[in-house]
């Protein structure tokens, strides 16, 4: 009789022991997808940054050509009126 019941505490361990991984697994995963999720947000601010950095350098880009070409302008206009004198 006592080795039925020595075996049957030794299986229920086994058993404690599985569930128990099982738990910590699966708190693991829980935390594996937490980060996931933040990363995935995280990547997306930053594609959002990307795209709102992409859209500032073009409207700076065009903003030098503007420059660059009223300064053309103005030395034109300063040749003519040296010219002109």
């Amino acid at each position: 009789m006592r080795v039925k019941i020595n075996k049957f505490q030794r299986e229920s361990e086994k058993m404690r022991s599985i569930n128990q991984q099982m738990m910590n697994l699966c708190k693991k995963e829980r935390k594996v997808a937490k980060l996931d999720r933040e990363l995935l947000t995280f990547i997306g601010k930053m594609r959002v940054l990307e795209e709102l950095l992409i859209k500032e350098n073009k409207k700076l880009h065009e903003k030098v050509i503007v420059s660059g070409k009223n300064k053309e302008l103005l030395v034109k206009k300063r040749v003519l009126t040296v010219n002109n004198t």
